[in-house]
């Protein structure tokens, strides 16, 4: 996962967080997509965030192969 910091709207900082998640054992991609992450109310929203909820929905494609 990466996380680029997107400012396109100054009030509300975003982020784009790359995702791409790969079955080592067989090479195969089982997702591959950009995600643009922004924070709930006014909140600002950090990269470590961003990835961290990426990462929780990566987790439970994984575990119950459902998307979030």
């Amino acid at each position: 996962m990466d996380a680029v910091r997107n400012d396109v709207d100054p009030e509300h900082v975003h982020f784009d967080v790359a995702v791409i998640i790969e079955d080592i054992s067989t090479g195969q991609i089982l997702l591959n997509e950009t995600r643009s992450v922004k924070a709930p109310d006014e909140e600002q929203i950090t990269a470590e965030r961003a990835l961290n909820h990426c990462a929780r929905e990566a987790r439970n494609l994984i575990d119950g192969g459902h998307k979030a």
